[in-house]
């Protein structure tokens, strides 16, 4: 019988950020397991969505051996509140995916931590605050805390390479709003940008430390079973396309009798099995696993499940209550945009990504796909896929439309990414924030525009064309209306900005 009424009361608590009380369930500690072998789920077809037994020699995730482990220190600034004091930090491995992105893998773990949410780990920049302040956030209305602050620096390069985001600055990682604490160790991921010839990277987690001089290893481990954290794994089984600019995944949620190595088991909806999928506005009170996303192999252009018009997921097996026995699992189904490449890589919201597999069928790119586009930052300059996000903190002084000191070190290496564009028409937009008139910020903002034009075109020299405007208050990075306080004068520090692109 399908379990409505806690499903929706636990939904609503995540909406807030809570975690509901769990079943009363024995949660006996998972012994080490070995390497077992690829083993079919189940021998005779069973339904999506219905409860079956696992066969006694169904292969476990296996975490595997850690390239290096850190663990979490004291808050160094105390305005960012989320401690990770105590959290271990495992490095599983780091892969190359496509010439400017590689993916991080990571095994965290909360038993010792002060605070055990995974809100400790959202990037300051991007985080629970950001996301719902933000004008291009596709409508989301709920929670969100991402596993995205890690910073990526080569020696000899200054740039700090961030994580790959959407246009509405959601990033391509583990996505949870989960407390941890107490059940062993949980998968997370993050796909960051990178220099396309680095070999060997170096990867800081605020108030952890370094893993230094990583290896990048050409391609991702083949695998067909991930962990998903207290006792969860998940099995990805056939890739098809049953009609044009659709991929069709089937997959099963299993519970291993046996446990998996370094977990405890506590029983899960399924909402919190898979995760969080803040770019859409997802309010499906079913009982369905809806978080898995398809991408290409390179992790550039993917898809999240269709919603309708009430935010249910169209293509979800709805289940059958939630799977709470050791022993047993579902198989699922759902429906994704295609990527339109020949091999489909599948990522869940929490485990680790599957590597990209062959699919039936005749690929044929959706138009809903969404595109994750490199993010790096350098002084005074934040750098999205070949747009530049102009501090005017560091370019000018405040009221002012010239260029200071500090300005011209960063608009050195503004001039030397544009020339490694391939477009030769520079926009250039000024913003403000929204104190003072209107009339004084648009004209400000148009002479900080003009500003930044004349620094630029003595820098590229000829072949270039300019285009400059200035918006004033009037095209807000962040809302200011109903903020006070701190808040209020982070969201003008955002909006004060020049913003840079190339055609």
């Amino acid at each position: 019988m399908t379990k409505v009424i806690p499903v929706l009361a636990a939904l609503l608590l995540a909406l807030v950020g809570c975690t509901p009380t769990q079943p009363t369930t024995p949660s006996p500690t998972a012994p080490a397991t070995t390497a077992g072998t690829s083993a079919t789920p189940t021998a005779t077809p069973v339904a999506p969505g219905q409860r079956y037994e696992l066969p006694a020699d169904t292969d476990v995730a296996q975490w595997g051996e850690p390239l290096a482990s850190l663990t979490g220190k004291k808050l160094s600034d105390p305005r960012l509140i989320t401690s990770r004091q105590g959290w271990r930090v495992d490095l599983m491995g780091v892969y190359r995916l496509a010439p400017d992105r590689v993916l991080a893998e990571f095994r965290l773990n909360a038993d010792n931590a002060v605070r055990p949410d995974l809100k400790v780990w959202n990037d300051p920049d991007y985080d629970w605050w950001f996301h719902p302040n933000d004008p291009k956030n596709a409508g989301y209305t709920g929670t969100v805390w991402e596993f995205s602050d890690v910073q990526l620096k080569v020696d000899g390069d200054d740039t700090s390479y961030r994580a790959v985001r959407t246009a509405s600055h959601y990033c391509l990682c583990t996505m949870s709003t989960e407390n941890v604490k107490g059940f062993g160790d949980y998968p997370a991921y993050v796909v960051l940008t990178t220099p396309t010839d680095a070999s060997t990277v170096n990867l800081s987690l605020r108030d952890v430390g370094t893993f230094s001089d990583v290896a990048v290893s050409a391609g991702m481990p083949e695998r067909s079973v991930v962990p998903l954290g207290f006792g969860y794994q998940l099995r990805l089984g056939a890739v098809t396309r049953p009609v044009a600019g659709t991929v069709r995944v089937r997959f099963s949620l299993e519970l291993p009798a046996a446990g998996i190595a370094g977990t405890t088991f506590r029983p899960r909806y399924m909402y919190q099995v898979g995760g969080a999928a803040p770019w859409k506005e997802l309010v499906d009170s079913s009982s369905s696993y809806q978080n898995l996303i398809a991408l290409d192999p390179g992790g550039v252009d993917g898809g999240w499940p269709k919603t309708s018009s009430q935010g249910k997921c169209e293509s979800c097996t709805v289940t059958q209550g939630y799977l709470s026995k050791p022993g047993t699992a579902m198989d699922l189904e759902i429906d994704l945009p295609d990527p339109g490449s020949a091999t489909v890589m599948v990522a869940p919201t929490v485990g680790w990504p599957f590597s990209a597999v062959p699919s039936d069928g005749t690929a044929s790119a959706n138009s809903g796909l969404v595109h994750y586009r490199p993010q790096s930052r350098t002084t005074g300059a934040d750098i999205s896929d070949g747009d530049f996000n102009l501090d005017t903190a560091v370019l000018f002084k405040v009221d002012k439309a010239t260029l200071t000191a500090r300005a011209s070190a960063t608009l050195d290496k503004v001039a030397k990414a544009l020339q490694g564009q391939s477009g030769r028409a520079v926009v250039i937009v000024g913003h403000t924030d929204s104190t003072g008139s209107n009339a004084h910020n648009l004209d400000l903002s148009r002479r900080r525009a003009a500003a930044v034009e004349a620094a630029l075109e003595k820098r590229l020299g000829a072949g270039w064309t300019f285009t400059t405007d200035g918006k004033g208050e009037g095209d807000p990075r962040v809302r200011e209306s109903g903020l006070s306080g701190a808040q209020l004068e982070r969201a003008r520090a955002l909006n004060r900005r020049v913003e840079v692109s190339v055609k």
